[in-house]
């Protein structure tokens, strides 16, 4: 076979593989009227974990959230809850985006609102971390320019929730030391190092 046709042998196969790509990671909707929700994938072989935070953008905080696992059929999985018995999340792995919908979910807890098609925000996952850097500031936003006095040292671990992970770059941390001390503020994600994830 000719490089040139092997080459184009394997760019039709990638193609036609497209809908493999999707990986483990957090994923996000957000809404015009400012509600938005994250859920979080892990993938393992042909078994899917989800687990899924909603907030409906109001001033009360109204939030929901959900998780569970499921089997992979193809590339569509029906996650259910230990929680909600009635309750599914059928999600479809598209290239590096997923399609959620939301079946007979409480109104409290995760509304078909809430079904659609959500893009990848970020590799990072929901679980326990820890601190790679000597010092590993707090920041008051997630921007460079607002950095603080507070930081976290070399093998300090910290849990992130789904609803604190703000994109691929920054996480909010709530931190308590031995003493009991808390500080709060967000952390860059490059300075943390996955220990073991967590959806629950």
């Amino acid at each position: 076979m000719s490089p040139i046709r092997c080459f184009f042998s394997i760019l039709y196969l990638l193609m036609c593989a497209g809908v493999t790509f999707a990986q483990s990671g957090t994923y996000q909707k957000i809404d015009k009227n400012g509600s938005s929700c994250t859920i979080a994938v892990i993938k393992t072989g042909n078994k899917l974990e989800a687990a899924a935070f909603a907030w409906w953008g109001t001033t009360s905080g109204t939030n929901g959230n959900f998780s569970g696992a499921g089997t992979l059929t193809g590339q569509v999985c029906t996650v259910k809850s230990a929680d909600d018995a009635g309750c599914g999340l059928t999600i479809t792995l598209i290239n590096i985006k997923i399609r959620a919908i939301f079946n007979d979910c409480m109104t409290s807890n995760l509304p078909e609102d809430f079904s659609g098609t959500y893009a990848l925000l970020t590799t990072a996952l929901p679980g326990v971390y820890k601190v790679k850097g000597d010092h590993s500031y707090f920041y008051k936003s997630a921007s460079l320019r607002n950095k603080l006095k507070t930081y976290l040292v070399k093998g300090d671990k910290v849990i992130i929730t789904l609803e604190n992970i703000h994109n691929k770059e920054w996480v909010y941390i709530n931190y308590r030391n031995l003493a009991g001390n808390e500080t709060s503020g967000y952390m860059r994600l490059s300075a943390l190092k996955l220990i073991k994830p967590s959806l629950n």
